[in-house]
Protein backbone atom coordinates (compact mmCIF):
# COMPACT_ATOMS: atom_id res chain seq x y z
CA UNK A 1 0.00 0.00 0.00
CA UNK A 2 0.84 3.65 -0.57
CA UNK A 3 2.35 5.97 2.56
CA UNK A 4 -0.56 8.07 2.29
CA UNK A 5 -2.84 7.45 5.11
CA UNK A 6 -6.27 6.28 4.15
CA UNK A 7 -8.86 9.66 5.44
CA UNK A 8 -11.69 8.74 7.05
CA UNK A 9 -15.39 10.86 6.19
CA UNK A 10 -17.62 10.29 8.45
CA UNK A 11 -20.79 11.42 10.48
CA UNK A 12 -20.33 12.12 14.60
CA UNK A 13 -23.13 9.70 14.89
CA UNK A 14 -20.73 6.97 13.61
CA UNK A 15 -17.62 7.88 15.97
CA UNK A 16 -17.82 4.32 18.25
CA UNK A 17 -17.85 1.81 14.79
CA UNK A 18 -15.13 4.50 12.69
CA UNK A 19 -12.52 4.87 15.77
CA UNK A 20 -13.10 0.97 16.38
CA UNK A 21 -12.23 0.65 12.69
CA UNK A 22 -9.34 3.23 12.54
CA UNK A 23 -7.55 1.22 15.95
CA UNK A 24 -8.33 -2.44 13.70
CA UNK A 25 -6.76 -0.91 10.66
CA UNK A 26 -4.04 0.59 12.44
CA UNK A 27 -3.10 -2.99 14.39
CA UNK A 28 -3.34 -4.50 11.08
CA UNK A 29 -0.68 -2.06 9.75
CA UNK A 30 -2.33 0.12 7.63
CA UNK A 31 -1.95 3.98 7.40
CA UNK A 32 -4.90 6.14 8.55
CA UNK A 33 -5.96 8.79 9.27
CA UNK A 34 -8.84 10.29 11.92
CA UNK A 35 -9.90 13.76 13.37
CA UNK A 36 -10.39 12.77 16.72
CA UNK A 37 -7.28 10.47 16.95
CA UNK A 38 -4.72 12.58 14.89
CA UNK A 39 -5.43 16.43 15.36
CA UNK A 40 -2.91 17.50 17.65
CA UNK A 41 -4.09 19.72 20.68
CA UNK A 42 -3.98 23.01 19.86
CA UNK A 43 -3.87 22.63 16.26
CA UNK A 44 -6.77 24.70 13.89
CA UNK A 45 -9.17 21.71 13.39
CA UNK A 46 -10.53 22.79 9.73
CA UNK A 47 -6.90 23.25 8.74
CA UNK A 48 -6.13 20.05 9.90
CA UNK A 49 -8.74 17.81 7.78
CA UNK A 50 -8.27 20.20 4.85
CA UNK A 51 -4.15 19.04 5.63
CA UNK A 52 -5.72 15.55 5.75
CA UNK A 53 -7.55 15.34 2.83
CA UNK A 54 -5.33 16.98 0.56
CA UNK A 55 -2.51 14.42 1.82
CA UNK A 56 -4.76 11.53 1.56
CA UNK A 57 -4.67 8.67 -1.08
CA UNK A 58 -8.10 7.46 -0.37
CA UNK A 59 -11.03 8.29 1.58
CA UNK A 60 -13.14 5.88 3.45
CA UNK A 61 -16.52 7.00 3.52
CA UNK A 62 -18.76 5.35 6.02
CA UNK A 63 -22.27 5.54 4.73
CA UNK A 64 -25.22 5.84 7.11
CA UNK A 65 -28.52 7.43 7.16
CA UNK A 66 -27.16 10.31 9.25
CA UNK A 67 -24.05 10.60 7.16
CA UNK A 68 -25.79 11.18 3.89
CA UNK A 69 -27.41 14.01 4.98
CA UNK A 70 -23.99 15.59 6.33
CA UNK A 71 -22.75 18.87 4.17
CA UNK A 72 -19.64 17.86 5.85
CA UNK A 73 -19.43 14.28 4.80
CA UNK A 74 -20.86 15.26 0.84
CA UNK A 75 -18.29 18.46 0.68
CA UNK A 76 -14.98 15.75 1.74
CA UNK A 77 -16.47 13.29 -1.13
CA UNK A 78 -16.95 15.67 -3.45
CA UNK A 79 -13.45 17.20 -3.01
CA UNK A 80 -12.23 13.85 -3.49
CA UNK A 81 -13.90 12.92 -6.71
CA UNK A 82 -12.77 15.92 -8.08
CA UNK A 83 -8.88 15.46 -6.49
CA UNK A 84 -9.35 12.07 -8.66
CA UNK A 85 -8.22 10.27 -4.75
CA UNK A 86 -10.24 6.96 -4.54
CA UNK A 87 -13.22 6.67 -2.68
CA UNK A 88 -14.00 3.63 -0.71
CA UNK A 89 -17.48 3.81 0.64
CA UNK A 90 -18.48 1.60 3.54
CA UNK A 91 -22.67 0.44 3.72
CA UNK A 92 -22.74 0.59 7.72
CA UNK A 93 -26.75 0.34 7.50
CA UNK A 94 -29.53 0.66 4.41
CA UNK A 95 -29.73 4.02 3.99
CA UNK A 96 -30.31 6.39 0.58
CA UNK A 97 -27.40 6.94 -1.22
CA UNK A 98 -26.93 10.29 -2.83
CA UNK A 99 -27.37 9.12 -6.82
CA UNK A 100 -23.82 10.17 -7.81
CA UNK A 101 -22.23 7.80 -5.54
CA UNK A 102 -24.35 5.06 -6.55
CA UNK A 103 -21.83 4.19 -9.28
CA UNK A 104 -19.49 3.43 -6.66
CA UNK A 105 -18.97 -0.38 -5.56
CA UNK A 106 -19.69 -0.77 -2.11
CA UNK A 107 -18.21 -2.53 0.95
CA UNK A 108 -20.87 -3.82 2.82
CA UNK A 109 -21.07 -4.39 6.36
CA UNK A 110 -24.99 -5.05 6.89
CA UNK A 111 -24.41 -8.39 6.81
CA UNK A 112 -21.66 -9.71 8.79
CA UNK A 113 -18.06 -8.35 10.26
CA UNK A 114 -16.42 -11.62 8.15
CA UNK A 115 -18.17 -10.32 4.28
CA UNK A 116 -17.20 -6.56 4.89
CA UNK A 117 -13.64 -7.17 5.99
CA UNK A 118 -13.11 -9.40 3.27
CA UNK A 119 -14.47 -6.65 0.93
CA UNK A 120 -12.57 -3.51 2.33
CA UNK A 121 -9.12 -5.41 2.49
CA UNK A 122 -9.92 -6.11 -1.23
CA UNK A 123 -10.93 -2.66 -1.95
CA UNK A 124 -7.38 -1.06 -0.01
CA UNK A 125 -5.18 -3.23 -1.98
CA UNK A 126 -3.99 -4.39 1.59
CA UNK A 127 -1.40 -7.18 1.47
CA UNK A 128 -2.07 -10.91 2.71
CA UNK A 129 -0.24 -10.40 5.74
CA UNK A 130 -2.65 -7.43 6.48
CA UNK A 131 -5.58 -8.75 5.78
CA UNK A 132 -4.98 -12.18 7.98
CA UNK A 133 -4.65 -9.58 11.00
CA UNK A 134 -8.45 -8.51 10.00
CA UNK A 135 -9.73 -11.60 9.57
CA UNK A 136 -12.09 -13.51 12.00
CA UNK A 137 -9.17 -15.85 12.54
CA UNK A 138 -7.20 -13.48 13.84
CA UNK A 139 -7.06 -12.68 17.56
CA UNK A 140 -4.39 -10.90 18.24
CA UNK A 141 -5.55 -7.32 18.54
CA UNK A 142 -8.43 -5.91 21.10
CA UNK A 143 -9.48 -3.36 18.49
CA UNK A 144 -10.13 -6.13 15.68
CA UNK A 145 -11.98 -8.30 18.10
CA UNK A 146 -14.31 -5.04 19.63
CA UNK A 147 -14.85 -4.64 15.62
CA UNK A 148 -15.88 -8.16 15.28
CA UNK A 149 -18.19 -7.98 17.80
CA UNK A 150 -19.71 -4.04 17.11
CA UNK A 151 -20.58 -5.47 13.29
CA UNK A 152 -22.04 -8.21 14.48
CA UNK A 153 -24.39 -6.83 17.26
CA UNK A 154 -25.39 -3.41 15.33
CA UNK A 155 -26.34 -5.55 12.62
CA UNK A 156 -28.14 -8.30 14.49
CA UNK A 157 -27.06 -10.99 12.36
CA UNK A 158 -24.43 -13.22 13.54
CA UNK A 159 -21.48 -15.32 11.61
CA UNK A 160 -22.98 -18.85 10.72
CA UNK A 161 -26.11 -18.07 12.77
CA UNK A 162 -23.68 -18.05 15.73
CA UNK A 163 -23.97 -16.26 19.13
CA UNK A 164 -21.67 -13.31 19.79
CA UNK A 165 -19.76 -15.55 22.18
CA UNK A 166 -20.14 -18.34 20.09
CA UNK A 167 -18.03 -16.33 17.64
CA UNK A 168 -15.49 -15.79 20.34
CA UNK A 169 -15.34 -18.84 20.65
CA UNK A 170 -15.06 -20.29 17.18
CA UNK A 171 -12.29 -17.37 17.19
CA UNK A 172 -10.37 -18.68 20.01
CA UNK A 173 -10.77 -22.15 19.20
CA UNK A 174 -8.67 -21.36 16.02
CA UNK A 175 -5.68 -19.61 17.28
CA UNK A 176 -2.38 -21.67 16.79
CA UNK A 177 -2.13 -24.92 19.67
CA UNK A 178 1.41 -22.85 20.59
CA UNK A 179 -0.69 -19.53 21.75
CA UNK A 180 -1.45 -19.98 25.48
CA UNK A 181 2.07 -19.17 27.04
CA UNK A 182 3.14 -16.21 24.75
CA UNK A 183 -0.26 -14.79 25.06
CA UNK A 184 -0.23 -15.08 28.76
CA UNK A 185 3.33 -13.83 28.88
CA UNK A 186 2.26 -10.43 26.63
CA UNK A 187 -0.88 -10.23 28.67
CA UNK A 188 0.85 -10.11 31.91
CA UNK A 189 3.28 -7.29 30.48
CA UNK A 190 0.30 -5.31 29.19
CA UNK A 191 -1.50 -5.77 32.44
CA UNK A 192 1.38 -3.95 33.79
CA UNK A 193 1.46 -1.25 31.04
CA UNK A 194 -2.09 -0.75 31.19
CA UNK A 195 -1.18 0.35 35.03
CA UNK A 196 1.16 2.26 34.06
CA UNK A 197 0.51 4.15 30.93
CA UNK A 198 -3.48 3.76 29.99
CA UNK A 199 -5.26 4.73 32.88
CA UNK A 200 -5.90 8.14 31.12
CA UNK A 201 -7.43 6.33 28.36
CA UNK A 202 -10.17 4.23 30.42
CA UNK A 203 -11.11 7.24 31.96
CA UNK A 204 -14.03 9.57 30.43
CA UNK A 205 -12.60 12.37 28.32
CA UNK A 206 -14.73 15.21 30.25
CA UNK A 207 -13.13 17.22 27.44
CA UNK A 208 -14.30 15.54 24.14
CA UNK A 209 -17.63 15.13 25.70
CA UNK A 210 -18.40 18.86 26.81
CA UNK A 211 -16.96 19.45 22.75
CA UNK A 212 -19.56 17.40 21.25
CA UNK A 213 -22.36 18.70 23.29
CA UNK A 214 -21.04 22.16 22.37
CA UNK A 215 -21.24 21.19 18.49
CA UNK A 216 -24.53 19.41 19.12
CA UNK A 217 -26.02 22.55 20.99
CA UNK A 218 -24.29 24.66 18.21
CA UNK A 219 -25.26 28.13 20.25
CA UNK A 220 -22.95 30.78 21.44
CA UNK A 221 -23.91 30.22 25.11
CA UNK A 222 -23.05 26.59 24.60
CA UNK A 223 -19.20 26.85 23.25
CA UNK A 224 -18.59 30.21 25.64
CA UNK A 225 -19.84 27.62 28.60
CA UNK A 226 -16.94 24.76 27.01
CA UNK A 227 -14.13 27.28 27.07
CA UNK A 228 -15.18 28.92 30.45
CA UNK A 229 -13.97 25.25 31.39
CA UNK A 230 -12.03 24.18 28.79
CA UNK A 231 -10.02 27.45 27.85
CA UNK A 232 -7.07 24.80 27.33
CA UNK A 233 -8.84 21.82 25.97
CA UNK A 234 -7.64 20.45 23.01
CA UNK A 235 -10.73 21.39 21.73
CA UNK A 236 -10.26 24.75 21.90
CA UNK A 237 -8.73 26.17 18.86
CA UNK A 238 -12.06 24.63 17.07
CA UNK A 239 -14.62 25.93 19.97
CA UNK A 240 -12.73 29.30 19.43
CA UNK A 241 -13.73 28.80 15.61
CA UNK A 242 -17.15 28.03 15.89
CA UNK A 243 -17.61 30.34 18.32
CA UNK A 244 -16.51 33.21 15.91
CA UNK A 245 -18.47 31.46 13.01
CA UNK A 246 -21.50 31.62 15.29
CA UNK A 247 -20.38 35.32 16.15
CA UNK A 248 -20.32 36.24 12.57
CA UNK A 249 -23.46 34.58 11.59
CA UNK A 250 -25.66 36.73 14.20
CA UNK A 251 -24.05 39.39 13.12
CA UNK A 252 -25.13 39.01 9.10
CA UNK A 253 -28.12 38.27 10.37
CA UNK A 254 -28.70 41.80 12.59
CA UNK A 255 -27.28 43.60 9.28
CA UNK A 256 -29.42 41.90 6.97
CA UNK A 257 -32.95 42.70 9.45
CA UNK A 258 -31.41 46.40 9.64
CA UNK A 259 -31.53 46.51 5.97
CA UNK A 260 -34.88 45.13 5.71
CA UNK A 261 -36.38 47.85 7.92
CA UNK A 262 -34.39 50.32 5.85
CA UNK A 263 -35.81 49.08 2.59
CA UNK A 264 -39.27 49.42 4.06
CA UNK A 265 -38.54 52.97 5.45
CA UNK A 266 -36.83 53.75 1.53
CA UNK A 267 -36.03 57.32 2.54
CA UNK A 268 -32.81 59.26 2.49
CA UNK A 269 -32.51 59.80 6.50
CA UNK A 270 -32.93 55.66 6.55
CA UNK A 271 -30.50 54.83 4.47
CA UNK A 272 -27.91 56.98 6.15
CA UNK A 273 -28.63 55.87 9.40
CA UNK A 274 -28.04 52.54 7.46
CA UNK A 275 -24.48 53.81 6.42
CA UNK A 276 -23.47 55.38 10.02
CA UNK A 277 -24.38 52.05 11.45
CA UNK A 278 -22.83 49.59 8.99
CA UNK A 279 -20.03 51.80 7.26
CA UNK A 280 -18.28 48.45 6.11
CA UNK A 281 -22.06 46.57 5.38
CA UNK A 282 -22.85 44.38 2.96
CA UNK A 283 -24.78 46.70 1.75
CA UNK A 284 -23.20 50.27 1.50
CA UNK A 285 -23.42 50.06 -2.43
CA UNK A 286 -27.19 49.52 -2.49
CA UNK A 287 -27.26 52.47 0.27
CA UNK A 288 -25.05 54.96 -1.61
CA UNK A 289 -27.16 54.03 -4.75
CA UNK A 290 -30.47 54.43 -3.37
CA UNK A 291 -29.67 57.87 -2.08
CA UNK A 292 -28.32 58.86 -5.41
CA UNK A 293 -31.88 57.74 -6.51
CA UNK A 294 -33.35 60.17 -4.39
CA UNK A 295 -30.96 63.27 -4.71
CA UNK A 296 -31.80 62.55 -9.06
CA UNK A 297 -35.63 61.91 -8.11
CA UNK A 298 -35.64 64.75 -6.09
CA UNK A 299 -34.08 67.31 -9.12
CA UNK A 300 -36.32 65.47 -11.56
CA UNK A 301 -39.51 66.84 -9.39
CA UNK A 302 -37.94 70.02 -9.16
CA UNK A 303 -37.60 70.46 -13.17
CA UNK A 304 -40.86 68.84 -13.39
CA UNK A 305 -43.00 71.24 -10.94
CA UNK A 306 -41.11 74.10 -12.54
CA UNK A 307 -42.03 72.88 -15.92
CA UNK A 308 -45.86 72.49 -14.85
CA UNK A 309 -45.84 76.15 -13.99
CA UNK A 310 -44.51 77.40 -16.58
CA UNK A 311 -47.64 75.75 -18.24
CA UNK A 312 -50.26 76.89 -16.06
CA UNK A 313 -48.16 80.73 -16.32
CA UNK A 314 -49.95 80.33 -20.06
CA UNK A 315 -53.18 79.24 -19.44
CA UNK A 316 -53.05 78.25 -23.13
CA UNK A 317 -53.72 74.58 -24.66
CA UNK A 318 -50.28 75.22 -26.61
CA UNK A 319 -49.01 75.85 -23.17
CA UNK A 320 -50.44 72.65 -21.69
CA UNK A 321 -49.62 70.28 -24.36
CA UNK A 322 -46.10 71.66 -24.82
CA UNK A 323 -45.48 70.03 -21.24
CA UNK A 324 -47.17 67.26 -22.28
CA UNK A 325 -45.49 66.72 -24.66
CA UNK A 326 -41.78 67.57 -22.83
CA UNK A 327 -39.34 64.27 -23.22
CA UNK A 328 -36.61 66.25 -20.55
CA UNK A 329 -39.37 66.22 -17.58
CA UNK A 330 -40.79 63.38 -15.60
CA UNK A 331 -44.61 64.21 -16.38
CA UNK A 332 -45.65 63.99 -12.82
CA UNK A 333 -48.46 66.26 -14.26
CA UNK A 334 -49.12 65.03 -17.67
CA UNK A 335 -52.84 63.61 -16.71
CA UNK A 336 -53.58 67.35 -15.20
CA UNK A 337 -52.47 68.80 -18.40
CA UNK A 338 -55.03 66.87 -20.28
CA UNK A 339 -57.87 67.79 -17.81
CA UNK A 340 -56.99 71.54 -18.35
CA UNK A 341 -57.15 71.40 -21.92
CA UNK A 342 -60.25 69.22 -21.47
CA UNK A 343 -61.99 72.39 -19.22
CA UNK A 344 -60.68 75.73 -21.34
CA UNK A 345 -60.19 74.63 -25.03
CA UNK A 346 -62.56 75.61 -27.89
CA UNK A 347 -63.91 72.68 -30.02
CA UNK A 348 -64.62 72.46 -33.41
CA UNK A 349 -63.90 70.43 -37.20
CA UNK A 350 -61.38 71.21 -39.84
CA UNK A 351 -60.44 69.72 -43.39
CA UNK A 352 -57.18 68.50 -42.37
CA UNK A 353 -55.88 67.53 -46.10
CA UNK A 354 -56.27 64.50 -48.40
CA UNK A 355 -55.34 60.99 -47.27
CA UNK A 356 -53.09 60.21 -50.20
CA UNK A 357 -52.04 56.04 -49.66
CA UNK A 358 -51.42 56.61 -45.71
CA UNK A 359 -49.81 60.09 -46.18
CA UNK A 360 -51.47 63.43 -45.92
CA UNK A 361 -51.41 66.00 -48.98
CA UNK A 362 -48.86 68.73 -49.04
CA UNK A 363 -51.77 71.19 -48.64
CA UNK A 364 -52.64 70.00 -45.22
CA UNK A 365 -53.65 72.23 -42.51
CA UNK A 366 -51.57 70.15 -39.64
CA UNK A 367 -48.11 68.66 -39.29
CA UNK A 368 -48.30 65.36 -36.90
CA UNK A 369 -46.27 65.94 -33.97
CA UNK A 370 -47.06 63.34 -31.39
CA UNK A 371 -47.71 60.92 -30.08
CA UNK A 372 -47.86 57.80 -32.03
CA UNK A 373 -45.38 55.18 -32.22
CA UNK A 374 -44.19 56.33 -35.31
CA UNK A 375 -44.06 59.98 -35.83
CA UNK A 376 -43.61 61.99 -39.16
CA UNK A 377 -45.18 65.17 -40.28
CA UNK A 378 -47.35 64.62 -43.21
CA UNK A 379 -49.02 61.26 -41.52
CA UNK A 380 -52.35 60.38 -40.99
CA UNK A 381 -53.68 61.36 -37.38
CA UNK A 382 -54.97 59.15 -34.70
CA UNK A 383 -57.50 60.40 -31.61
CA UNK A 384 -55.04 61.62 -28.56
CA UNK A 385 -52.25 63.32 -31.28
CA UNK A 386 -51.06 66.22 -31.07
CA UNK A 387 -50.45 68.24 -34.19
CA UNK A 388 -49.09 71.80 -34.92
CA UNK A 389 -51.18 74.08 -37.10
CA UNK A 390 -49.49 75.04 -40.48
CA UNK A 391 -51.83 77.96 -41.68
CA UNK A 392 -54.48 80.39 -39.78
CA UNK A 393 -57.71 78.74 -40.55
CA UNK A 394 -61.80 79.18 -38.81
CA UNK A 395 -63.05 75.83 -37.09
CA UNK A 396 -66.31 74.56 -38.80
CA UNK A 397 -69.14 73.77 -36.05
CA UNK A 398 -69.75 69.90 -37.22
CA UNK A 399 -68.02 67.52 -39.06
CA UNK A 400 -70.15 68.12 -42.76
CA UNK A 401 -68.16 71.61 -42.47
CA UNK A 402 -70.43 73.82 -43.74
CA UNK A 403 -70.81 76.43 -40.46
CA UNK A 404 -68.15 78.37 -39.38
CA UNK A 405 -67.22 78.99 -36.04
CA UNK A 406 -66.45 82.87 -34.93
CA UNK A 407 -63.07 81.52 -33.33
CA UNK A 408 -59.43 80.25 -35.42
CA UNK A 409 -56.83 78.45 -34.86
CA UNK A 410 -53.87 80.38 -35.65
CA UNK A 411 -50.69 78.92 -36.81
CA UNK A 412 -47.98 77.29 -35.21
CA UNK A 413 -50.10 76.23 -32.09
CA UNK A 414 -50.77 73.07 -31.19
CA UNK A 415 -53.86 71.40 -30.72
CA UNK A 416 -55.61 67.70 -29.40
CA UNK A 417 -57.08 65.40 -31.87
CA UNK A 418 -60.48 64.32 -30.86
CA UNK A 419 -62.13 62.35 -33.55
CA UNK A 420 -61.18 61.28 -37.07
CA UNK A 421 -63.96 61.74 -39.27
CA UNK A 422 -63.57 58.96 -42.32
CA UNK A 423 -60.25 58.57 -41.75
CA UNK A 424 -60.40 55.79 -44.82
CA UNK A 425 -61.61 58.11 -47.25
CA UNK A 426 -59.75 60.51 -49.17
CA UNK A 427 -60.91 63.64 -47.16
CA UNK A 428 -59.90 63.77 -43.87
CA UNK A 429 -61.92 65.64 -40.99
CA UNK A 430 -60.28 66.06 -37.72
CA UNK A 431 -62.29 67.15 -34.31
CA UNK A 432 -59.42 69.28 -32.25
CA UNK A 433 -59.27 71.00 -29.12
CA UNK A 434 -57.71 74.18 -29.40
Amino acid sequence: MSENPIFFSYSRDDAEFVECLAKALKEAGVSVWLDSMDIEPGARWDDSIEAALNNAEKVLLVFTKTSVSSQNVMDEVSYAIEEGKGVVPILLEQCDIPFRLRRFQFTDFTKSYEEGIDMLSKALNVNRKIAKKLSCEYTGGAATEALMDMVDLRNGVKPHGETQAEARKRRKANKPKNWKVPVMIVAGLAIVALGIWQVPKLMKDEDKIAFEAALEADTREAYQNYLSTYSQGKFALRVNDSLNKRTEQELIAQEDESWRATTDVGDKTAYNMYLRDYPQGRYVPNANDSIAKIDNNRANIEADNLAWNTALGTKSVTGYLDYYMNEEVIGLHREEALKMVDQIAEVGYLFNGKNNDGKMSNDRIFDLLCCGEEISQNGVPKVGDILLTTQTRFTYRDEATNYRNSQTVKADDKVLVLEIINPSSNNVIVKIAY
